[in-house]
């Protein structure tokens, strides 16, 4: 009697065990697709945001060659790349909702895209970037 008793909860524990792991899988598709679905509209707002990074940032770094200007955008990118991939990860393990996965980097860039355009349109450099606004 023990002996059946135990053998149906081991059972049962299997079951729950199969049923939470194919459920897992099956999350994780869908986030899958949802991802891919956000993803489609952020990458292309995401080429306008690189854009308007990397044009501000050409008209105000005037000198240096090709270097200085070549290390900044590259940095730029790894950043957006990597928080890019981190939100796509969060999203994938369900951390994260595939919405907020998708723009995550979008958003995190934004104030810099939006800092450096006002500084490039005043004509301004990097020197106070601590109050890019005002003045």
């Amino acid at each position: 009697m023990i002996i059946s008793a135990k053998s149906k909860i081991d059972r049962a524990l299997n079951s729950n065990s199969a049923y939470k792991n194919n459920l897992k899988n099956k999350r994780k598709y869908l986030n899958l697709h949802d991802i891919e679905y956000y993803n489609r509209v952020a990458f292309s707002l995401s080429c306008l945001l690189l854009f308007f990074i990397g044009a501000p940032l050409g008209s105000i770094i005037r000198k240096g060659g090709m270097g200085l200007p070549m290390i900044l955008a590259i940095g730029v990118y790894v950043l957006y790349f990597f928080t890019n991939t981190f939100g796509r990860n969060m999203a994938e393990e369900s951390t994260l909702t595939a919405f907020i996965g998708s723009w995550l980097a979008v958003v995190l860039m934004l104030p810099l895209a939006v800092i450096l355009t006002v500084r490039a349109t005043k004509d301004k450099g990097f020197s106070p970037l601590v109050m890019p606004l005002i003045e």
